[in-house]
C-alpha cells in the first residue's frame, strides 16, 4: 500500500499527509474520520487533492517514534499526531506536525 500511496502523490503532486494514531486501527477511527471530514468541508477530497498514509502504534506507545520515523521517510508533507505521545514522536523526528487531540 505505501508504493500505491507514493506513485498516486508523486505522479499528481498530491499532497502528503501522514497519521499518526496512538490507539487501534479499528478502535480509535473517529479522529481519522473526522479529519477526512473536515477536509471534505473545505473542498478537499483523498485521491485527488491529498493522500492519507496513516500508522497507528496499536496501543503500544513505544512504536511512536518507530512509525513517526517511517512516516518521515515515506516523505510526508504534514504529521497530523492525535495524542501527545504521538506529537512528541514526530516533534522528535524533525517533522511539520500538526496536534489535534481528540
Amino acid at each position: 500500500m505505501e508504493r500505491y500511496d507514493q506513485s498516486i502523490a508523486s505522479a499528481r503532486k498530491l499532497a502528503r499527509i501522514g497519521y499518526l494514531g496512538a490507539g487501534i486501527r479499528t478502535v480509535t477511527p473517529n479522529p481519522r474520520e473526522a479529519l477526512l471530514q473536515g477536509l471534505r468541508d473545505l473542498g478537499y477530497v483523498e485521491g485527488q487533492n491529498f493522500v492519507l498514509v496513516d500508522r497507528y502504534a496499536e496501543g503500544q506507545q513505544e512504536r511512536l517514534p518507530e512509525l513517526a520515523a517511517e512516516l518521515v521517510r515515506l516523505e510526508v508533507d504534514i504529521i497530523v499526531a492525535t495524542t501527545g505521545g504521538s506529537a512528541k514522536a514526530a516533534k522528535d523526528v524533525g517533522s511539520m506536525m500538526l496536534f489535534a487531540p481528540d
